[in-house]
């Protein structure tokens, strides 16, 4: 039975490269664990475009290119089939016991309008739904826009 997450989004993705089919695998098995059904998204490859103009112009780490064209694809793509939440993982997501329960204590007490609510440009995080402890803080990496 898919998991409350599941419910609560149109669209659950996991990115992955497609050099990485392991990780795919162990991610495929975490989700698994706590009954979320999310589908793969391949990943733009940052060290494919580490070359481009735009990297070397503005400095711009590979992962980061790789990842901000991999979401911007998936926002395209979701938009293109109609969909007006998702919910995108990174293939090394881990949940933490009790994950679900406290996921669904949490979505029960978003008010109506949660969905226009967002914090504007940047990820957002479990904490974010009030799930501390369930969900790391995300990796800020070097950029710090």
């Amino acid at each position: 039975m898919p998991s409350a997450v599941n419910a609560a989004f149109d669209g659950l993705f996991c990115i992955n490269l497609d050099r990485r089919p392991d990780r795919w695998e162990e991610v495929s098995r975490e989700f698994a664990r706590v009954s979320i059904q999310a589908e793969r998204f391949p990943a733009v490859d940052g060290m494919t475009l580490a070359h481009s103009f735009r990297a070397r112009l503005f400095g711009i780490p590979p992962g980061n290119l790789g990842l901000t064209r991999t979401v911007s694809g998936l926002i395209r793509r979701a938009r293109a089939q109609g969909m007006r939440s998702i919910l995108v993982f990174e293939d090394d997501v881990v949940f933490a016991p009790g994950f679900e329960e406290r996921f669904e204590a949490a979505f029960r007490n978003l008010p109506g309008d949660w969905a226009r609510r967002g914090r504007g440009p940047g990820p957002k995080t479990g904490q974010d739904l009030g799930l501390r402890g369930s969900c790391p803080p995300p990796n800020p990496g070097p950029y710090r826009g």
